[in-house]
C-alpha cells in the first residue's frame, strides 16, 4: 500500500510539472510570437530598418538630382514624406463673376496610328478643391461635379488629389473654358496617362518640372502645349526624364511661340517607347542649332512629319544622322520646311519610308552645292525618294 501511495504522489507531481512547463512554454511562445513578442518586434524592426534604408536611398537620389542640376531646378522625389504635397495636381483659373469652368476629363482616347495614339479608356476617382471652399468627389468622366460655377470674379487655385487618368483640353468642346486656365502650378501624381493643354492661349509662366512620379504612367503627350503662346522661358532639359512609357510626342511644342529656348539634347533620352514626333516643335520659337543626338535613343519612331517645320529661329546645319536611328520611320516629309536650316548630306536607315515630300532639304543649299541622301538599297525608301526627287538636278542618292 505504501508503494502505491508513493506512485500516486509521483504521478500528481508529474502532472503538475507538465502543467507548469506548458504554462511556461505558453508564456515563452507569447513572448516570442505575441503582439509585443520578440518575433513581432523583430519583424517590426526589420520593416522599419528597410523603410529607413529606402528613405535614405530616396534622399540620396534627390541629392543626386540637386547635384546634377545646373540652374537650381531639379526633380523632387515625391516618395519622401516631406515632398508628399507634390502629389496634388495644381492649376490656376481666372474667371468673372458667375463664370463656369469644366475640368477637361474625358472617357477614352481613340486609336490613331498617324498620331501615335492607341485606344485607351480612362478612370477617375479624385477629390477636387475648387479654391472657393468647394471640395467635391469626381468618380467618372461625366460626373456633374467636374463642372463648377464661381460666384465672384478672381483667380482661383484648383487642386486635384487622387486618380485622374485623362486631362485633355483638345477633347473639350467649350473653347471659352480653355481661355480661363492661366497657370500650371504643379503636375502632381494622379496616375495620368494623357496630358494636354491644347489651345489654352492664356496659360502663362514657365514650364514647371514634374516630380519623380508625375509622368510614370503617361503614354501620350500629344498636343501637350499646342498653341500655348504665352508660355515663356526655356524647355527644361529634364522635363521628360521619368516619362519612360510615353508613346507619342506629336505636337508637344507646336506653336508655343513664347518660348525662348534652345532644344535640350537630352530632352527625349529616356523616352524609348516613342513612335511619333509629328510636328513636335513645328511653329515654335525654339532657337539655336538642332542637337545632333536629340533623337538618338528613340529607335522606335515611325513618324517625323514636320517636326521642325516653321521653326524660323533655328539655324545651322541639320545633323546628318538625325533621322537615322530608327529603322521604322515611314514618314519623313516636310521635316524642315520653312526654316533656315541647311543640309547637304543626310543618312536614312529605315527601309520603309513611303512619305518623303521634302524638297525643303534643297531650300537652303548654296548654288553650287549638292544634296547627298544615303538610303538602304533595294528598299521602299529608295523608290519613294527617287520618285520625290526625280526632277531635282542637285540631288545625289547613294545606296547603302
Amino acid at each position: 500500500m505504501k508503494k502505491h501511495k508513493q506512485s500516486g504522489i509521483t504521478l500528481i507531481s508529474l502532472v503538475i510539472t507538465i502543467i507548469v512547463l506548458l504554462i511556461l512554454a505558453g508564456i515563452s511562445i507569447a513572448m516570442i510570437t505575441g503582439q509585443n513578442g520578440i518575433l513581432t518586434n523583430a519583424q517590426k524592426a526589420a520593416e522599419e530598418t528597410k523603410r529607413a534604408e529606402e528613405l535614405e536611398k530616396e534622399s540620396l537620389e534627390e541629392l543626386e538630382e540637386i547635384s546634377e542640376s545646373t540652374d537650381g531646378n531639379y526633380i523632387k522625389n515625391d516618395d519622401l514624406p516631406e515632398n508628399n504635397y507634390l502629389k496634388d495636381f495644381v492649376t490656376e483659373w481666372t474667371v468673372d463673376a458667375n463664370d463656369q469652368i469644366i475640368l477637361p476629363i474625358y472617357e477614352k482616347e481613340e486609336e490613331n496610328y498617324e498620331r501615335g495614339e492607341k485606344e485607351t479608356y480612362f478612370n477617375y476617382d479624385f477629390t477636387v478643391d475648387y479654391g472657393d471652399g468647394t471640395v467635391v468627389e469626381v468618380t467618372s468622366f461625366d460626373d456633374e461635379d467636374r463642372i463648377h460655377t464661381y460666384k465672384e470674379a478672381g483667380t482661383y487655385t484648383v487642386k486635384i488629389k487622387g486618380l485622374c487618368e485623362g486631362w485633355s483640353f483638345e477633347h473639350l468642346d467649350n473653347v471659352e473654358n480653355r481661355e480661363k486656365i492661366t497657370k500650371l502650378v504643379q503636375w502632381g501624381v494622379i496616375g495620368a496617362k494623357h496630358y494636354d493643354f491644347a489651345g489654352c492661349v492664356n496659360l502663362e509662366g514657365e514650364i514647371v518640372l514634374p516630380s519623380r512620379n508625375s509622368f510614370n504612367e503617361v503614354e501620350s503627350f500629344r498636343l501637350l502645349f499646342y498653341k500655348c503662346g504665352k508660355l515663356t522661358g526655356k524647355i527644361p532639359s529634364n522635363l521628360f526624364k521619368y516619362a519612360t512609357k510615353v508613346r507619342t510626342m506629336a505636337n508637344v511644342f507646336n506653336y508655343t511661340t513664347g518660348l525662348t529656348s534652345t532644344i535640350p539634347e537630352d530632352l527625349f533620352i529616356n523616352c524609348k517607347e516613342v513612335t511619333n514626333f509629328r510636328f513636335v516643335f513645328a511653329g515654335s520659337s525654339v532657337s539655336g542649332e538642332i542637337p545632333e543626338n536629340i533623337f538618338k535613343e528613340n529607335t522606335k519612331v515611325n513618324n517625323f512629319q514636320g517636326c521642325f517645320r516653321e521653326c524660323y529661329n533655328l539655324k545651322g546645319d541639320l545633323p546628318k544622322y538625325i533621322f537615322s536611328y530608327s529603322n521604322f520611320v515611314e514618314n519623313l516629309s516636310v521635316t524642315i520646311q520653312l526654316t533656315n536650316i541647311h543640309t547637304n548630306e543626310i543618312y536614312i536607315n529605315s527601309p520603309i519610308i513611303d512619305y518623303f515630300e521634302d524638297n525643303s532639304f534643297l531650300s537652303n543649299l548654296q548654288p553650287d552645292e549638292m544634296l547627298t541622301i544615303y538610303v538602304p538599297s533595294n528598299s521602299l525608301t529608295l523608290q519613294t525618294i527617287q520618285n520625290s526627287m526625280q526632277y531635282e538636278e542637285r540631288v545625289k542618292i547613294v545606296e547603302i
